[in-house]
């Protein structure tokens, strides 16, 4: 342990258990905030409510497009063709 003679030990115990605390208090709430958060994207994505289908592509500003089966046959005519 670091001790200086003046509770510099005490006090970096204190500051570990406060953010333990704080760290086992609020991530169980943030996870699940998050994913509340990213269902509600999800969903809205697959009803046409938003471009993007995750809050981080929102913050990137990366938007997810569909492949309808027209899209797919177009993509692999190509392919085939080179």
């Amino acid at each position: 342990m670091l001790s200086d003679g003046k509770g510099y030990c005490i006090r970096l115990q204190s500051w570990a258990s406060f953010w333990r605390r704080l760290f086992v208090v609020w991530y169980p709430r943030l996870s699940s905030a998050y994913a509340v958060v990213a269902l509600a994207y999800q969903v809205a994505f697959i009803f046409n409510r938003t471009r993007y289908y995750t809050p981080w592509l929102h913050l990137l500003g990366q938007e997810i497009q569909r492949l309808t089966p027209n899209d797919a046959v177009r993509t692999l005519a190509a392919a085939i063709a080179g």
